[in-house]
């Protein structure tokens, strides 16, 4: 609804992660730097009001209700969650999986997050957000995390390459012939 084009980025090098569900705010770390050594995770209004640091690291995705963000120390595998508000920051994870992308499902109680466990491949993982209870929800070579709006498929890699649709019901890998696997899928 904007008249005109709003810049968001921050300082040198900002790396956007995530928008809010109704579109009013994104989550973003500033790399380089202005980061600092660890990165700097911020929130911010799309009105281009000054963002709201949240602390250091990466920034991965925000909570359906914009209550939460969760973040990944540059160091470490661990996943914490951090509130845009008042509370207290807390280690969602507890595992030794190197996760490279991580989303909240609709639902707002599970995440998915790609990554890997020492001298394994890369999957897809099932996060419970109150727990930090993981379990893989792929074979080892498949990964992705864009689910449908419904959270009951997710659009993934196979260890091919190739794009396809796996389907949360039956655990099973539906290819998309037609889709060629030098392009990304970024939504629904």
């Amino acid at each position: 609804g904007a008249k005109s084009e709003i810049e968001l980025g921050w300082l040198g090098w900002t790396f956007a992660r995530d928008i809010s569900r109704d579109g009013k705010q994104v989550l973003f770390e500033e790399e380089a730097e202005g980061g600092g050594p660890n990165y700097t995770v911020f929130l911010r209004n799309m009105d281009g009001s000054p963002p709201t640091r949240l602390g250091e690291g990466l920034a991965r995705t925000l909570s359906p209700d914009g209550k939460w963000v969760v973040t990944q120390d540059l160091s470490g595998t661990a996943l914490k969650l951090v509130p845009t508000g008042a509370g207290e920051a807390r280690t969602l994870t507890h595992d030794n999986i190197s996760y490279t992308t991580v989303r909240y499902m609709p639902d707002g109680k599970h995440l998915i997050g790609t990554g890997a466990e020492p001298g394994k491949g890369g999957r897809t993982y099932l996060i419970d957000a109150q727990t930090g209870d993981t379990k893989p929800l792929t074979p080892e070579g498949y990964s992705g995390t864009t689910f449908s709006h419904d959270g009951s498929k997710v659009a993934m890699r196979g260890p091919d390459g190739n794009w396809g649709v796996w389907t949360m019901a039956d655990n099973k890998f539906t290819p998309i012939p037609s889709l060629d696997p030098k392009y990304g899928v970024r939504e629904w």
